[in-house]
């Protein structure tokens, strides 16, 4: 087994804050996701994360326009500049003197410089890389071009012009200001300064088309809309500062308000409180989208200030994020939980961010994704993979259960009303071609979906509906899926039910705690079960009265259960693992000494059984050796400071003379009282504080059934760690004649079968699918009947990988299709030197692949069969309009007779 896991992407955390960026190309969106970047490619219909993590929450970004660099920036006024290109971080700068927080990002049109309004001042900076004439590139990353302190004031907003030669600054002290960045143009010596608004502005911007580029257009957060006309032209201003002599007068950039315009008088739904919350302007299409408090956005085209659309988003949370794609065809918005910026006012709290992308010409969704909120109330509770590994199930503590595709990262479906409370357990059933899965919850249900009609079928329920149980976790029979079982928090016992019939077998009783975890072994009718009453069980069901069971005692109270899927578990030998001091050490704001509360209370098997991945509250992820009870890999989930957890010390300037910790200052009492203590067991936060802290967390973890990924429930959601992305040299059966130079030898000679040998010992997925590729059809048959048996899985493996990507969908399925009828009974027999476990992943990779081509190939036909029944039709209607219009003419030739 490899432990070469790479972060892959988040599921479930599709917008936090921040601004929402375009790709050049248009067809690609960046979106801010805590201290993590999400990359949502629109025309292929897939969603992954950026291999990159800041230390704090992301506040605000800014893409260069040849897509090459981006910046981003933290709420702790911190500035990283990040390769697109290699996808790596190239620089960080923390800031100091530009304020308490970096309101905007902008590259300059050209990509000449890049500019950061900070809270007191603005930086503009020469851009890295980027030609000057006489001087060559600029190497440093942060070289100063010009410093602005505008006002007093908090600047809130920055703008270019077309040329980049102006910059407007918008500040809190209702004023705009026009300042010259470019030191050629010598006509503005001084900043020009616009005041009209009584509020504060939200944005200004330059019209920047061909009438009148110097025009600006400025909106207030109550809705006032300004129109400011320049007196003269940007080629007068030009053509002024190349030809201004001593003696002459440089020609003045004044403005004036042109019009006037208050739109909320268009908005419908309003209140008292709803206000501007976000903007963006496209000089392309002279379009400009308002968003605001209430989840309203209104799209103008200007000069006229036409209204075109008027919409609302089905939250109520505020629009904090509005962005055109560059030819203004798709609108990207943006709503997060709470307010957005530090100016907004505060509206009812929505439970979901929502991710949209509208292309408002056809008023059609181009994306549509939803996710649980930041807030602490929303988080993840539970997880399950199906068997193929081509979705993801999870549960949250608001009641929703969301199906994810694991190729495309987006959510299939949402079931939002069928839990009245939080989900505290998914799995899916065996023997239903994955289609079929069930979740137990608070609200003393178990439900049974449908993934083929997207429906609830079943709901079990305790039988006394005055005391209803409490479920907080399920296990189903592993051997033909019907029976299904559930411990409850608030009784410590354990229901059995019948799928099928929805009747209750049976109740187990015994436990003197909440029943943690339980678990079916896969090989027979018994079930294992653990407590909070520092015990597990293991019940011999189906045997009446009779139900003989087995006590384990432990030594602490017991939190989760895991049994391998060949149910080869036996008794415990020696010392077991000990894994506190593997979770690092951390301590938290408000305790007073360090490793509190650190433990596991998630683990999970690996297919074989000889790995096992365990979690809990920790910044850490560790997979240990079964056998061996080694450490084998320890991952750092996250390395977020705006969450709790992860700080290793408390700094010495938080400390006072006594050692008092100044969080647990900052918490006390008003009446000369102590500091509050948390409630015990708390695992989130504490929700009696005004400013939540999110506290890191492993809720559930869960090994991928092809092995190639694992998957856990988290604070940030769901966090994926996969081989895909991993690149690593681990070649096999190496020796000193395998090179990529004599691999492409032999291809060349058409020696297929030595290159094929060669590309697998080697173990380059390139180097496979070059030789693969290369090989000719009616070769497939003899090269495959001369590979070794050890060599078949390596190459099945390739195979399932190269299925996700390539388009030549029948001829890798030809490969396939001869390795497997060829080798079928050497395969089943398991004479594989790498085991049955590792050829049932592989097998499930493969089926997962070939599974989404059948499903993408099914839906094309199924169009196309309806197309096709459709066009004799529409033939027919022709024809029948024609022949009519054909005796009209006629009869309008007799009439002329």
């Amino acid at each position: 087994m490899k432990f070469s896991y790479k972060f892959n992407n988040i599921l479930g955390s599709v917008y936090d804050k921040g601004n929402l960026v375009f790709f050049p190309n248009g067809t690609q969106l960046l979106s801010p996701c805590g201290n993590k970047v999400n990359i949502f490619d629109l025309i292929n219909g897939r969603g992954s994360a950026l291999p990159i993590e800041v230390q704090h929450n992301i506040t605000c970004m800014a893409l260069n326009p040849t897509a090459s660099l981006l910046l981003i920036a933290t709420e702790k006024a911190q500035l990283y500049m990040i390769s697109m290109i290699s996808e790596k971080i190239l620089h960080r700068k923390d800031y100091k003197n530009i304020g308490q927080k970096i309101y905007d990002l902008q590259f300059s049109p050209d990509g000449k410089y890049y500019a950061v309004c900070g809270t007191s001042q603005i930086n503009v900076y020469l851009t890295p890389g980027f030609a000057i004439n006489g001087k060559g590139r600029v190497l440093s990353a942060f070289k100063i071009h010009q410093i602005i302190k505008p006002t007093y004031e908090e600047s809130n907003s920055i703008a270019w012009n077309h040329s980049s030669q102006l910059l407007i600054i918008t500040s809190k002290d209702y004023s705009i200001r026009i300042y010259p960045i470019d030191k050629n143009l010598t006509t503005i010596t001084k900043p020009i300064t616009l005041t009209a608004h009584n509020d504060i502005i939200i944005g200004a911007f330059f019209a920047n088309d061909k009438l009148n580029p110097l025009n600006i257009y400025s909106i207030a957060r109550t809705g006032q809309f300004f129109t400011w006309k320049s007196e003269c032209s940007f080629n007068e201003l030009i053509s002024n500062t190349e030809s201004i002599a001593e003696d002459e007068e440089a020609i003045k950039l004044n403005y004036k308000i042109e019009k006037k315009r208050y739109i909320f008088e268009e908005l419908k739904d309003k209140d008292s409180l709803t206000r501007v919350s976000t903007y963006n302007y496209n000089c392309e299409s002279k379009l400009m989208v308002i968003g605001f408090t209430n989840g309203a956005f209104m799209l103008y085209e200007l000069p006229d200030s036409i209204l075109i659309h008027s919409l609302q988003l089905s939250t109520k949370g505020p629009l904090t994020s509005i962005s055109f794609n560059p030819n203004g065809q798709w609108i990207a918005i943006g709503s997060s939980v709470g307010t957005g910026t530090a100016h907004d006012v505060h509206t009812d709290v929505s439970t979901q961010t929502q991710l949209v992308v509208w292309e408002w010409q056809s008023e059609s969704f181009i994306l549509k994704q939803s996710g649980y909120s930041s807030s602490i109330t929303n988080s993840y509770e539970c997880i399950a993979y199906s068997p193929d590994a081509s979705l993801i199930v999870t549960g949250g503590s608001d009641g929703r259960i969301k199906v994810w595709n694991m190729h495309s990262g987006f959510c299939l479906s949402t079931f939002a009303t069928e839990h009245k409370g939080p989900v505290t357990g998914v799995e899916f059933a065996a023997g239903k071609n994955g289609k079929v899965f069930l979740s137990c919850s608070l609200d003393g249900t178990v439900k049974a979906f449908d993934l083929n009609r997207y429906r609830c079928f079943r709901t079990l329920a305790a039988p006394n509906e005055s005391k209803p149980a409490q479920f907080i976790c399920i296990a189903i029979d592993k051997i033909g899926g019907d029976f299904i079982a559930a411990g409850s928090h608030n009784f410590f016992e354990i229901f059995l039910w019948s799928l099928k019939t929805g009747r209750l077998l049976e109740i187990l009783t015994g436990h003197e705690g909440p029943v943690s975890s339980i678990k079916f072994s896969p090989s027979n009718n018994t079930l294992y079960s653990c407590s909070w009453d520092n015990t597990a069980r293991i019940w011999n069901l189906f045997e009446g009265p009779k139900c003989t069971r087995e006590i384990i005692k432990l030594g602490a109270d017991a939190l989760d259960l895991a049994i391998r899927d060949d149910g080869n578990d036996g008794e415990q030998i020696g010392v077991g693992i000990e894994g506190k001091d593997d979770l690092g050490s951390a301590r938290y704001q408000r305790d007073i000494v360090k490793d509190k509360h650190k433990h596991f209370s998630t683990i999970c098997y690996s297919a074989d059984g000889e790995f096992l991945i365990a979690g809990g509250k920790s910044k850490f992820v560790c997979i240990y050796n079964v056998k061996e009870k080694l450490l084998m890999k320890k991952f750092e989930i996250s390395h977020n400071l705006s969450l709790d957890g992860f700080q290793d010390f408390i700094s010495k300037r938080k400390i006072k003379e006594f050692d008092f910790n100044l969080e647990l200052v900052k918490h006390r009492e008003t009446n000369d009282g102590m500091a509050p203590i948390a409630l015990p067991g708390v695992m989130k936060s504490d929700y009696a504080d005004r400013e939540l802290t999110p506290i890191i967390s492993v809720y559930q973890i869960r090994f991928s059934p092809t092995m190639r990924a694992f998957s856990f429930v988290s604070t940030e959601g769901v966090l994926i760690y996969s081989l895909d992305k991993a690149n690593i040299f681990d070649p096999f059966e190496l020796d000193t004649s395998v090179t990529p130079i004599a691999m492409r030898r032999n291809l060349q000679m058409e020696n297929y079968a030595e290159a094929l040998m060669q590309s697998i010992k080697l173990n380059d997925k390139n180097f496979v699918r070059e030789v693969v590729e290369s090989t000719p059809i009616n070769q497939i048959n003899l090269i495959a009947s001369t590979l070794p048996i050890n060599y078949v899985e390596k190459l099945l493996q390739q195979m399932a990988h190269a299925l996700e990507t390539t388009t030549h969908i029948e001829f890798y399925m030809k490969w396939v299709t001869t390795l497997l009828s060829l080798h079928c009974t050497n395969l089943k027999a398991n004479i594989i030197g790498s085991g049955a476990d590792s050829l049932s992943s592989t097998l499930r990779h493969l089926q997962q692949a070939i599974t989404r081509h059948y499903n993408d190939l099914a839906n094309i036909c199924e169009h196309n069969k309806y197309t096709l029944r459709f066009v004799p039709l529409l033939a027919k209607h022709s024809t029948s309009q024609t022949n009519v219009n054909d005796d009209e003419m006629l009869v309008d030739d007799e009439e002329i007779d």
